[in-house]
């Protein structure tokens, strides 16, 4: 227990914070990624609709 109790607790594991921001860029990524897909098909589906409505 005394080995347990010395640990500073404030600290966390260096491999555990790094996991975390790995996993934190990777959702940022994906929520980028999944906004400019959105717009994209937003885009296309506007211009679409416009063709059809402008012939």
């Amino acid at each position: 227990m005394a080995e347990h109790d010395r640990k500073p607790h404030s600290c966390p594991e260096p491999e555990l914070s790094t996991r975390m921001n790995f996993r934190v860029r990777a959702n940022e990524a994906v929520l980028h990624l999944g906004v400019n897909i959105i717009e994209y098909i937003i885009r296309s589906h506007q211009k679409n609709s416009y063709a059809q409505y402008c012939r």
